[in-house]
């Protein structure tokens, strides 16, 4: 009993005896509780998704955030894993049909078919469903887009609690996500917002989005050229088309013609004094053309000389100054 009451006297082996305590505390307690404390491998969840291309900082995450995949082409997403960019790209797959790219500094989860296929955390995704794929759903933080048919970019910004959208191609529905029933459509080269800080209920009237803006978007995603210039043409039409419109509205202010617009209910006296006005402006208008002087008291600060009386005035001024300088 001595020589092992000596060997526990030793502080190296009282922590490896602590250890093994622990370890087998803890392999005891996983034997018992395994479900709430073991994960399930990666290979038993379903892939959703595909990594066609890719360039940058491209990071792979599961469902519980907890491991790191690795990341080359063609490399599987497994049902509610996570797309994290920092710098880059990527071009992905799901299994549904839609195509799916994501720009940088950008926080992605790839969902199953039965939920939003897409929950966008931060950054901005373009997502292209095709015939016979169901309805693409991406969600936010407070908005949703559904889209049938066509292209879509979404763009989300967690500082400003904002979500925009452009249509691209094709038609969509975009709502809060709390007030699912009252939506808006969005044709393409269309853009909204639904801005949560601004306590805003519904997302605001579609607009004519800016080319201008929407290219640097797109180099961003690395869309090829010749579907660049087919998406910035539809987006043109649409501003041109808005424009068109804008200029056959009557402009803000206009005077309207008095037999279709009065302001109140005329009466004789406005008639005389309509009258008494247009004679007095042709009347000046008349001796301004004939080079007379039509300024009034009013206006000269006290009673009219004419110009025969300003100039006698001159000459008699010149007159004493010059009798004034003689010795």
């Amino acid at each position: 009993m001595r020589p092992i009451i000596n060997l526990l006297r030793s502080p190296t082996l009282i922590a490896t005896a602590v250890m093994a305590g622990l370890v087998v505390q803890s392999a005891l307690a996983l034997e018992d509780t395994p479900g709430e404390t073991s994960l399930p491998p990666l290979e038993k969840v379903p892939t959703c998704a595909m990594l066609e291309d890719y360039e940058g900082q491209v990071l792979l995450v599961d469902a519980s955030r907890s491991f790191l995949m690795d990341t080359f082409n063609r490399a599987g997403i497994p049902c509610g894993g996570w797309i994290s960019i920092d710098q880059g790209w990527a071009k992905i797959k799901h299994r549904s049909g839609y195509r799916t790219r994501v720009g940088a500094h950008t926080f992605v989860q790839v969902a199953r078919e039965e939920t939003e296929q897409f929950v966008l955390y931060r950054g901005q995704v373009l997502i292209e469903s095709g015939d016979g794929a169901p309805e693409a759903r991406v969600l936010t933080a407070n908005a949703r887009y559904r889209l049938e048919r066509g292209r879509v970019l979404v763009v989300y910004n967690e500082q400003d609690e904002e979500t925009q959208v452009i249509a691209l191609t094709g038609e969509g529905k975009f709502e809060n996500r709390f007030v699912s029933e009252n939506s808006i459509a969005l044709k393409p080269g269309q853009s909204s917002t639904l801005h949560q800080k601004a306590l805003r209920v519904l997302p605001d009237t579609p607009l004519a989005v800016s080319t201008a803006d929407l290219r640097s978007k797109l180099a961003a995603l690395h869309v090829p050229e010749k579907e660049k210039v087919q998406i910035l043409a539809q987006a043109k039409e649409r501003a041109d088309h808005g424009l068109a419109l804008a200029q056959r509205r009557s402009p803000a202010g206009i005077v309207f013609h008095s037999k279709n617009y009065e302001r109140h209910s005329r009466t004789p006296d406005d008639d005389a004094l309509r009258k008494k006005f247009e004679a007095h402006a042709v009347g000046r208008g008349a001796a301004g053309a004939a080079g007379k002087d039509t300024r009034g008291p009013a206006d000269l600060g006290g009673p009219s000389k004419g110009p025969s009386a300003e100039l006698a005035e001159k000459a008699r001024l010149l007159s004493e100054l010059s009798k004034a300088r003689e010795p």
